[in-house]
């Protein structure tokens, strides 16, 4: 936990004065410390790998709150959770029935939230470039194969 409180900083450095002079040693030695963690990361790259990998099992909900809060700032995701009933606001379909959770949707030129979409809607609507003419075009295209019809030349 890092303070700008002098007091506290001073009470902290008298009460650990072993990991004061360890910091010290490492400034000191910055290089040295350096090629001491690459070192140690060669020497147990699996065993940090199996770590991670359990780190993050287990703190699955944490890690994702983390994500949605340093890209969007503060969001209450289950309050837009609840008001969608746990539903993409395009398809509808249910958290339940995918295999990823609900993503973010925002605009990108004013950053607003517009809500959650499945990875589906929310790719679609990234490939059409967030357009409605596109969307417009799109549909009536399906729709003209939908009847049999032909391709314009």
């Amino acid at each position: 936990m890092t303070t700008n409180n002098p007091d506290y900083m001073r009470q902290w450095r008298k009460n650990n004065p072993d990991k004061v002079k360890r910091n010290r040693q490492r400034y000191k030695n910055t290089d040295r410390y350096r090629q001491h963690a690459r070192e140690y990361y060669a020497d147990n790259r699996e065993a940090k790998r199996v770590y991670a990998k359990a780190y993050r099992l287990a703190h699955k909900a944490q890690i994702k709150a983390s994500k949605i809060k340093h890209l969007y700032g503060e969001l209450d995701y289950n309050l837009i959770f609840e008001e969608q009933n746990g539903c993409c606001a395009i398809c509808g379909r249910h958290q339940s029935q995918l295999s990823q959770s609900l993503c973010v949707d925002h605009d990108h030129k004013t950053g607003e939230i517009r809500g959650l979409l499945c990875s589906d809607c929310n790719l679609g609507l990234g490939c059409f470039q967030d357009s409605a003419v596109n969307l417009k075009y799109a549909l009536s295209y399906t729709q003209r194969w939908k009847k049999g019809g032909k391709k314009k030349k």
